[in-house]
């Protein structure tokens, strides 16, 4: 990897991290669980673009989870313990953005496994960029 793909790698990830921070903060305050959820997605999101660039391919502008992280495994597959909760976090992108599309309640559940996951999520690249 250069130093080109390191530094934006470390750009994305730490905005996936200030993502998460406001997640976990507003779920404490407020507990808006969509505001959680759909924050959770974003932080997974650029976690995943985070990888990609580290494998040298510029990500593609998709919100979909499922897709994006399919393309890492083939070279990770230190992801593949936490693949289904990161394909559970596609669920929350749409209804939680856009109220009027689908009518969707979210529950201190859900907001508590998007915590979870995107808390793994960051957690393994960040280990895998400090290795």
């Amino acid at each position: 990897m250069s130093e080109k793909q390191k530094k934006l790698a470390h750009e994305w990830i730490d905005r996936a991290w200030s993502d998460f921070q406001y997640a976990q903060a507003g779920e404490k305050e407020t507990q808006q669980h969509h505001i959680t959820c759909f924050l959770c997605h974003q932080a997974v999101e650029k976690a995943v673009k985070a990888m990609l660039i580290v494998d040298g391919i510029v990500p593609p502008r998709s919100h979909h989870l499922g897709f994006l992280f399919s393309q890492i495994l083939d070279r990770h597959s230190l992801f593949a313990s936490i693949q289904m909760d990161v394909r559970k976090l596609d669920k929350f992108y749409i209804p939680a953005r856009y109220p009027d599309d689908v009518v969707t309640t979210f529950t201190a559940e859900d907001a508590r496994l998007a915590l979870q996951t995107a808390e793994k999520m960051l957690r393994l690249v960040e280990e895998t960029l400090s290795s």
